[in-house]
C-alpha cells in the first residue's frame, strides 16, 4: 500500500472520508467488517481483536476512529481508549 498523507477540512463531509477510506482500503486488498463492536484488543506477535463471537488475527492494526475534536464526523474514542501498550 503508498504511503500518503492525508489532511481533512473540519467543513469535510463524513461520507467522502469514508469513501476515500474504503477506496484506499479496497485497492490495497483490505477486507472491511462493519458494524463490529470491539470487545478486546491484544498484541503479542500479531494483533488479536475480539468483537463478539469473532477473533481477528493481523500484524498490523490501523484505528480510524476520527478525533474527538471533530464530533460532526463522527468520531469516537476508540484510540484514547486503546492500551498505550498497543503502539
Amino acid at each position: 500500500m503508498k504511503k500518503r498523507s492525508a489532511s481533512f477540512s473540519v467543513t469535510a463531509r463524513r461520507s467522502d472520508i469514508t469513501q476515500m477510506l474504503e477506496e484506499e482500503c479496497r485497492a490495497a486488498g483490505v477486507q472491511i467488517f462493519l458494524n463490529q463492536e470491539i470487545q478486546e484488543v491484544r498484541k503479542a506477535t500479531e494483533f488479536l481483536v475480539k468483537t463478539g463471537p469473532d477473533e481477528f488475527r493481523a500484524p498490523a492494526l490501523v484505528v480510524a476512529a476520527g478525533g474527538l475534536s471533530i464530533p460532526k464526523i463522527g468520531a469516537t474514542s476508540l484510540d484514547m481508549r486503546l492500551p498505550a501498550s498497543l503502539v
